[in-house]
């Protein structure tokens, strides 16, 4: 849950604000790692962070 107690929604996405989900268009499969930054990172750090795994 998100501070503002809004959901976050990984793999689906919505075709109008507030107009909810479709099942058929959801993401199916496996997502291994989401990285959540505070700020936005610059060219090199994102290199690093790929670079790392």
């Amino acid at each position: 849950m998100c501070e503002n107690g809004l959901a976050l929604v990984f793999a689906q996405e919505q075709d109008s604000i507030a107009s909810g989900f479709n099942a058929s268009q959801a993401f199916e499969g496996d997502i291994d790692e989401i990285v959540l930054y505070d700020e936005v990172p610059d060219d090199s750090e994102i290199l690093a962070d790929y670079n790392s795994y």
